[in-house]
């Protein structure tokens, strides 16, 4: 095991701590300023850092390999779950209030810090679904005042999500659609215009098949299930961004 030596340092008001391990690698892991109560996304915790405040009011963490988001399954949601089972386990990360509604045609994902457009079947994108190369240009020329959008986002802020970033809105104890359900909210999420049936109905990632270049995957969110298909198909198209 390698033992490490950690050393707090202030930098422009703000503490960071530097572990190093015998090897001589560096790593800054804490970012709260003195006075905050949260300074740290969640993405923070995703990437591995871990944190600390000298109110000790900051976010914890663990360090790299960042943790795996949980799949949303519990001991009862959707069966009974026998040990060892997903629901049983509940292993992974998740967000106490999942997704925010920033009243702006954009929706904040709290797990990933991703601000994905609000409108998941926008018409601006495309009359009805679209091949992957028309998604990726659709995706990417998209900006405010279009699809509802009051964000300020100029064209090229938006993308076509990657594999992961689709799934990772996911939630594998609902369906039709399997996202995250959020009291308070209805139906649940504040996204509008969620395809949830699957097949025709999927949305387009930007990843192409690693082993046949001219097909790419796709997410449907009837059951959150990922296929693939020929580049050529059309499929919806649900645009994500990073946050400011």
């Amino acid at each position: 095991m390698q033992s490490q030596l950690t050393k707090p340092i202030i930098l422009a008001g703000i503490l960071l701590t530097l572990s190093c391990n015998v090897q001589g690698a560096e790593k800054v892991v804490v970012v709260p300023l003195f006075s905050a109560t949260g300074d740290a996304a969640a993405a923070d915790v995703l990437a591995g850092k871990t944190f600390s405040s000298a109110t000790g009011k900051g976010l914890t963490g663990t360090r790299s390999p960042a943790p795996v988001a949980a799949t949303g399954q519990t001991a009862t949601r959707p069966v009974v779950a026998p040990s060892g089972s997903d629901g049983d386990q509940g292993k992974g990360v998740s967000a106490a209030i999942r997704f925010t509604d920033n009243g702006d045609g954009t929706v904040t994902d709290n797990l990933t810090d991703l601000v994905w457009l609000q409108d998941a079947s926008c018409s601006d994108l495309a009359t009805d679904k679209d091949t992957w190369d028309n998604a990726l240009a659709a995706a990417n020329g998209l900006a405010e005042g279009l699809c509802n959008l009051t964000d300020g986002s100029s064209a090229g802020d938006w993308r076509l999500p990657n594999l992961f970033e689709l799934e990772s809105l996911r939630d594998m104890s609902e369906n039709a659609p399997s996202l995250t359900r959020t009291s308070g909210q209805a139906p649940g999420y504040p996204f509008t215009g969620v395809m949830p049936n699957g097949g025709l109905y999927s949305y387009w990632t930007s990843t192409t098949l690693d082993r046949g270049t001219t097909m790419a995957w796709i997410v449907g969110f009837l059951d959150g299930a990922a296929l693939f298909d020929a580049k050529t198909s059309s499929y919806y198209i649900w645009p994500v961004r990073d946050a400011n």
